[in-house]
């Protein structure tokens, strides 16, 4: 185990800068850059073993990924697929749920844009009624949407933590809403997972995707997509590939050599979540990457790396208000992740500010959805109090003009 205020000397990116962007993109660890430099390295020679041995070796990285986010975010390693974005699991999964013309698809007003687009074609297609909910003024965002339901409601797809403003909703009683109407509840996790404390299993929520190169410290082109396990023989998989099946019982190398294989019809897909998976060859080298990075959060452990964010987090609201700066995001512990957003509401004072704050070596983004929105500035693992009293430092110009 690693503790949380150690993990800074594992991201050297860490001390080059102030990075406080981490919503936009994450530092990747030493340990993980490696993993993938050495794999990289083994390619450019012939395998010493049989290519389809090298194969299943690489492949051993898919399960060590697995079982690494299942033990991050509270679920079995038969109910992850991984994927290489969060648009990417949101497609799988507004393809594969059961739904009929006039069915409706609830989304909230302030989330990112991919949460809709997921669900674009298939509305067109089939007549799927998409409807989304204004949340900017609501006191009680979550109850606001849980209200919003209606019989015609077959899913609710939405962030579980706002990427403009970093507002977390209740996903317990959102999902006890959904289920009382027997509506699918999905989750954009993408502001959540790695940086706050998070067990599917325990918030009963039905699926949920995540990228990879945010809080969860992969390259770009990773992520994970939960399914719970009794809603996926409901699914219906958009797609089939050989690694979707069942591995025969002599093993692939077996079915593949041998002059009388069988039909490939014949075998039964997968009944894991893994049978979502494009079922070719994937993205190895990020397979690796998430493989170790997640193995490293799943050593620090989701509860010590929200404890250490929190921290920061409640540092750095309590130095924005004494500036006398608005902040956006809900102070309350329970509501936040590791975004905090402040501003004025003037797109032109906050793009000024972000682009000096970056000739300092501050960075941080400005981010608005639904009209909602400021700078945001996101803490993770490998930030520490210097990182935010630097940025107060800074702001203090600012705030008293």
């Amino acid at each position: 185990m690693i503790a949380a205020r150690d993990a800074r000397g594992l991201f050297p990116g860490a001390a080059e800068a102030t990075y406080l962007d981490t919503a936009n993109f994450g530092l990747v660890a030493a340990p993980v850059a490696r993993a993938v430099a050495s794999m990289m390295k083994g390619l450019q020679h012939p395998p010493a073993v049989d290519a389809s041995t090298r194969y299943m070796e690489l492949e051993s990285a898919s399960g060590r990924a697995r079982r690494a986010i299942a033990a991050l975010v509270g679920a079995d390693e038969s109910e992850i697929a991984l994927v290489e974005s969060t648009s990417h699991g949101l497609q799988l999964a507004a393809a594969s749920i059961p739904l009929d013309p006039g069915d409706e698809v609830v989304c909230a007003s302030w989330d990112f844009p991919g949460i809709r687009l997921a669900w674009h074609h298939r509305a067109e297609r089939e007549g799927l009624h998409i409807r989304e909910v204004d949340l900017g003024t609501a006191s009680d965002p979550t109850n606001a949407l849980a209200d919003a339901l209606t019989d015609s409601t077959r899913v609710v797809c939405t962030s579980s933590v706002t990427e403009a403003v970093g507002v977390r909703l209740d996903l317990c009683a959102l999902a006890d809403a959904c289920r009382r109407r027997g509506t699918w509840l999905i989750v954009d996790a993408t502001q959540h997972a790695g940086v706050a404390d998070l067990d599917l299993h325990d918030t009963g929520v039905d699926i949920a995707a995540a990228g990879g190169h945010k809080w969860l410290g992969c390259p770009l082109g990773t992520g994970f997509l939960y399914v719970r396990s009794d809603r996926r023989r409901l699914l219906r998989a958009p797609h089939l590939g050989y690694l979707g099946l069942e591995e025969p019982a002599q093993g692939w190398e077996g079915w593949l050599s041998s002059p009388t294989p069988g039909a490939i019809t014949t075998l039964a897909p997968r009944s894991t979540a893994q049978s979502l998976e494009i079922g070719g060859t994937p993205n190895f080298a990020g397979r690796v990457a998430a493989a170790h990075a997640w193995e490293l959060l799943s050593d620090i452990g989701s509860r010590g790396i929200a404890a250490h964010v929190t921290d920061l987090t409640a540092t750095l609201i309590d130095g924005l208000l004494a500036l006398g700066l608005p902040v956006y995001t809900p102070t309350r512990i329970e509501h936040r992740a590791g975004i905090v957003c402040f501003g004025w509401s003037d797109a032109q004072r906050e793009r000024t500010l972000v682009a000096d704050l970056r000739t300092r070596d501050i960075f941080v983004s400005q981010r608005y959805n639904a009209g909602v929105g400021g700078i945001r500035i996101s803490v993770h693992v490998y930030n520490d109090r210097g990182d935010v009293e630097h940025l107060l430092d800074a702001l203090r110009p600012h705030a008293a003009s």
